[in-house]
């Protein structure tokens, strides 16, 4: 994408790329800041070796989440002290020698500087809608608020620090951006009615970006190896859908949306070539097992014609072990099956780096989805409007927008006018017969 626009010419340009500035503020991190896979390698080696005492998860379910070739559950063993912050149990927390209720976004302060930025400085609000009532709630826990009290130098609580970061921006304004204040509380207010404070006119010098030799890197294509005498080989392609990584898989609002393809919901399924499929004598439902060099799952077949023959698409976000009774036991989790191979430029997961062998079980389930029996098939291109010029007939008009069209696309053999209406001759015929009488 980048060097299409680079080639275009439409970098710093409206509606090609625009650059981003810089925003560093205090008190507040960016989510530009990520670690590879190779990262998180590098330090889980270091639980591993038992060199690390404490470790604090907040946020994420990497026990689920990561392949098993990291074995991230036998790392935490080794660590002697692990503490988990969260609001919906999982396979994590599970692990976890301290487990710590968590209040949820709903009822937390804080602040952001959004990635992508829109163009220019832009720094979001969060502000709690809820207030912590009912049985339980009490007990649940500011992540932030509980860090703060275990740094004794550093003293307010998370929706001070909030008000810290608006107040320096309220500072350094001087009422240029989209918020014009007498004071910081009146400042603070507008905050709250607009999510956040941007400064349109804080933005990055739009240069021409030139790319270097895109030879200087030569990546091999590494993929796993695969048991032959398991089953046919394939290259696997995980993908994301509505329950993302399954964060989101113990709602069963987010459990029954249909995915926006194959209307599936509820399972884990595996999206294969319908000819192939056709040629390997399976059928919707089928139970296949795929089975890569860290493990083996289970899923239904969906044959679907958008697939590249000799690769098997599986969404992520099922077969969590822990998460509830809409959440566990239901599908298999396609993360753990993925090899651990590190893309050389980036570090990062190579995701379709993944062969699998592709095994019948014998049996068939009914794979739940939203479409029904009838098969997708493609139609003869149609005129939906026709349009009739003045002094044309109804057969001239087809004739002119539909079947010359056909013929040109060579879904229709040439014919003569009035051979291509078929029985057009006929139909006039009637018409004077009907008027005859």
């Amino acid at each position: 994408m980048y060097a299409l626009n680079i080639l275009l010419g439409s970098v710093g340009k409206v509606g090609g790329l625009i650059l981003n500035p810089e925003v560093s503020k205090e008190n507040i991190g960016g989510s530009t800041k990520s670690n590879t896979i190779k990262d998180w390698q590098e330090e889980i080696a270091q639980w591993r070796a038992g060199y690390v005492d404490t470790v604090i998860i907040k946020g994420v379910d990497l026990v689920y989440s990561m392949p098993n070739s990291l074995d991230i559950k036998g790392a935490l063993k080794n660590v002697e002290t692990v503490i988990s912050f969260g609001n919906i149990m999982n396979e994590t927390l599970e692990s976890s020698d301290v487990v710590i209720p968590e209040t949820t976004f709903f009822e937390e302060w804080g602040s952001e500087i959004p990635n992508p930025l829109p163009g220019y400085m832009t720094v979001s609000l969060q502000q709690p809608v809820v207030v912590k009532e009912g049985p339980g709630a009490a007990g649940a826990i500011s992540y932030v608020d509980k860090l703060l009290e275990l740094e004794p130098s550093i003293s307010g609580s998370n929706k001070s620090l909030v008000k810290k970061v608006f107040d320096n921006e309220y500072n350094e304004s001087n009422n240029t951006g989209s918020i014009k204040a007498e004071n910081k509380n009146s400042f603070m207010n507008g905050v709250q009615q607009r999510g956040g404070y941007w400064n349109k006119s804080v933005t990055a010098e739009q240069k021409k970006i030139r790319l270097k030799n895109p030879f200087d890197f030569e990546g091999n294509n590494n993929f796993s190896q695969t048991d032959s005498n398991y089953g046919e080989e394939f290259y696997l392609i995980p993908f994301t859908n509505v329950l993302m990584d399954g964060k989101l898989s113990n709602s069963p609002l987010a459990q029954q949306a249909a995915d926006g393809i194959t209307s599936a919901a509820w399972q884990t399924w595996v999206e294969i070539n319908n000819h192939q499929a056709e040629e390997m004598g399976i059928e919707e439902g089928d139970i296949i097992y795929l089975k890569s060099d860290s493990g083996e799952i289970k899923c239904l077949a969906y044959p679907h014609p958008a697939v590249q023959p000799g690769t098997l698409c599986v969404p992520t976000g099922l077969g969590t072990e822990k998460g509830g009774r809409y959440s566990e036991d239901r599908g298999s989790n396609v993360l753990k099956i993925l090899s651990g191979i590190i893309d050389e430029e980036s570090g990062s997961l190579a995701w379709a780096s993944t062969k699998v062998s592709l095994k019948r079980a014998g049996g068939n389930e009914k794979l739940p989805k939203f479409e029904g029996d009838v098969t997708a098939f493609p139609v003869e291109p149609g005129v939906p409007v026709l349009v009739v010029k003045p002094g044309q007939t109804a057969h001239d008009a087809e004739y002119e927008n539909h079947h010359k069209y056909q013929e040109s696309l060579n879904f229709r053999e040439p014919h003569g006018h009035g051979d291509d209406h078929g029985h057009g001759d006929d139909h006039d015929g009637e018409d004077k017969d009907k008027n005859s009488h």
